[in-house]
């Protein structure tokens, strides 16, 4: 049996850490009752202690962080084109690190000006801080690539309604479900920017 190429890992990888990011949500919403999306921090069960509060951080954070970064870096070239898409490569890895970090620093409810909250507020910045210049870079690498004009368009506006999402906010949205949103949105353009990474590669070797 062949080994996957590299452009399918990605899709495959992008694909698992969305569906590892939502059973989090679900799990945090029969574990946490009185969690209410537009009120709470997606993080707080995170903040909770024992075993439930690690699997939930390992599920909502370390492991899609990771799998985005598997995915960014075996991304197709016609995806990361010029220097555009190089940087916006290595800033959407930067911005996975961070993703990371947060399940590696949760939130601590019982002293939220402490240095765990901290760490994980600053961590959270350094997430926002690359996503948004990542997903404009690869939308202008795509778009100059001249056939992925789609994901070119795709990529910018992630980008856009990402930071708006957590800068400014949208409507009536409240901070929790901004932000619960955002990370909806970037894991699910992760998702689209490998799939046709693989649709493509796909296509050229027929």
């Amino acid at each position: 049996m062949p080994f996957p190429k590299p452009s399918r890992i990605a899709w495959l990888a992008s694909l698992g850490a969305v569906l590892s990011f939502a059973a989090a949500l679900v799990a945090l919403l029969v574990w946490v009752p009185a969690y209410q999306p537009a009120q709470h921090p997606f993080a707080l069960m995170g903040a909770l202690r024992g075993a439930a509060a690690a699997w939930f951080n390992l599920a909502a954070f370390l492991v899609p962080g990771v799998l985005v970064g598997l995915a960014l870096a075996l991304l197709p070239e016609g995806l990361t084109a010029g220097r555009a898409g190089g940087v916006g490569r290595q800033l959407g890895m930067m911005a996975a690190l961070g993703f990371v970090l947060m399940g590696v620093f949760p939130l601590d409810l019982d002293d939220l000006a402490g240095v765990g909250a901290r760490a994980h507020g600053t961590v959270w910045m350094i997430w926002l801080a690359a996503v948004v210049p990542s997903a404009l870079c690869l939308g202008v690498g795509a778009w100059r690539a001249g056939q992925q004009r789609v994901i070119g368009v795709a990529s910018l506006l992630a980008g856009a309604l990402i930071g708006l999402l957590c800068l400014v906010g949208i409507g009536g949205l409240s901070g929790p479900s901004a932000q619960l949103l955002a990370w909806a949105l970037w894991l699910g353009w992760i998702a689209l920017l490998a799939r046709s990474g693989d649709k493509r590669m796909t296509a050229e070797s027929i």
